[in-house]
């Protein structure tokens, strides 16, 4: 039998939230189309797709694919690198946080990272947040070892090439770290960041 446990989840403006949540290992599927609901690790290759498209001409999420040492690449080679990148970070969240959508077709996605089965006050603080970007919670992220080798994030390291490895992991992925560490300091552990 379900248990109910209350959550209390404070914002940053001080608006605190409380909601009861069944401890169930599923949450409850969206009623109709325009409903939010949560995206499955069965499915995490459409929200990929989703988020390929829309970042298909990022500056950044492009840094690690457009290098000089693959200007031989075709656009299809590159679509396809930039295309797995974005499956491997979709299937991490599904693994440790939340990803969500709204519509059949994965019109918006969000991707958010908590502990434990999302409540509804988790739908809905990655929701209001995912208006700004996707972000991670605080303590939360995706980078122990069991959920870089079963999201396939393990596999950058032989996808990217030599100047993609560099931009990704000594550039990249440092200056997110560092840059967020000096800048919050202390509320660095409280903090949402973005993905």
């Amino acid at each position: 039998m379900d248990q109910l446990k209350t959550t209390t989840t404070t914002l940053a403006a001080g608006i605190t939230i409380e909601s009861k949540s069944s401890t169930m290992s599923t949450p409850p599927p969206a009623t109709t189309a325009n409903d939010v609901r949560i995206v499955t690790k069965a499915e995490y290759r459409g929200a990929a797709l989703c988020l390929a498209e829309a970042f298909v001409s990022d500056d950044v999420a492009r840094y690690f694919i457009d290098t000089p040492d693959r200007a031989h690449w075709t656009d299809a080679e590159k679509w396809d690198l930039h295309l797995s990148i974005m499956e491997y970070v979709v299937y991490a969240h599904c693994l440790k946080g939340l990803v969500t959508t709204i519509g059949p077709n994965y019109d918006c996605v969000a991707l958010c990272g908590i502990n434990g089965v999302p409540t509804r006050a988790d739908v809905f603080n990655a929701l209001t947040i995912a208006k700004l970007g996707c972000r991670m919670p605080p303590g939360k992220n995706m980078d122990d070892w069991c959920t870089i080798l079963r999201s396939g994030l393990w596999r950058l390291k032989y996808r990217l090439s030599a100047e993609g490895k560099q931009r990704f992991f000594h550039e990249f992925l440092p200056l997110l770290h560092d840059t967020k560490h000096n800048v919050l300091a202390e509320r660095d552990a409280d903090s949402w960041y973005l993905v």
